[in-house]
């Protein structure tokens, strides 16, 4: 019986959680939910993609999550230098723990060879990118704004 590539995907993430927990548990670090936390958000493939694109702003989706972890920072450590430290310490470790533990485990089990989709979705986006120049060099020769062709730079642009 052979397991579609989503039931691959989620025993993947399911497993690497597994160690994670198993791993930060074995250490005795505390909160080892980052490390859960941080392997489900690298397993959501479009994430970074769509918060980049929610507002149409350059960089948007950093700055969104760069003031959610300072608020996370400041309310759980406080103005105590020393726990701000350590509280993002422990953050880091539980984060790269479960980025390499992800990491890990798609890579050595059950293989995704990602290079023929790569290779496809930049060749449609050479492609559009060529049809969107041919139609601006239209119009930079006609000298005139022609309303079809304006409207099919703009079709293409989004």
């Amino acid at each position: 019986m052979t397991l579609s590539r989503k039931a691959i995907d989620s025993l993947k993430t399911a497993l690497a959680i597994t160690i994670a927990y198993a791993i930060a548990l074995h250490m005795d670090w505390e909160q080892p939910r980052w490390a859960a936390i941080t392997i489900t958000l690298v397993s959501l493939a479009t994430i970074g993609l769509c918060t980049y694109l929610m507002g149409g702003k350059k960089f948007e989706g950093y700055w969104m999550m760069s003031g959610f972890a300072t608020a996370i920072i400041a309310v759980d450590a406080g103005l105590n230098a020393e726990a701000s430290f350590e509280f993002v310490m422990l953050r880091l470790q539980q984060t790269l723990l479960g980025l390499i533990t992800y990491i890990v485990v798609f890579v050595f089990l059950w293989p995704n060879d990602g290079y023929a989709l790569f290779k496809a979705v930049s060749c449609k986006l050479a492609s559009i990118q060529q049809q969107i120049y041919r139609v601006y060099r239209e119009l930079m020769h006609d000298q005139l704004s022609n309303a079809d062709k304006v409207q099919a730079a703009h079709a293409l642009r989004m």
